[in-house]
């Protein structure tokens, strides 16, 4: 079975932060509240995880990305339980990755990632 739009996204950002965090797809499915067996068979396309899993997976792995991204020259957590709650902060006070980016270059006085 070949994987749908979204779950090439997905398995291409999952890839991405497992490079650059040394992030583990296992976490990803945990963030995502989804086994992480049934995730590899996603990612796999050998299991089709549905419409409403699938975008809640893209909108992880897409806030994950912006936020790596935001918070350099600092790391972001790799433990589950961790990243949930920057993940569920950065949801409820409706924050903007740029706002983390300015907030993190003053405190440092660094440039953006190139």
């Amino acid at each position: 079975m070949a994987l749908t739009t979204t779950m090439s996204r997905v398995k291409v950002r999952a890839d991405a932060l497992k490079l650059s965090m040394k992030l583990p797809a296992r976490n990803i499915a945990l963030l995502a509240d989804l086994s992480p067996a049934v995730f590899s068979n996603g990612l796999l396309g050998t299991t089709y995880l549905g419409a409403e899993t699938e975008m809640k997976l893209s909108e992880i792995t897409l806030k994950l990305q912006e936020l790596e991204d935001a918070v350099y020259p600092l790391v972001l957590p790799t433990d589950p339980e961790r990243l949930r709650k920057i993940l569920n902060y950065v949801k409820d006070h409706q924050t903007e990755t740029d706002s983390v980016r300015v907030a993190v270059q003053s405190l440092f006085g660094t440039k953006e990632q190139e």
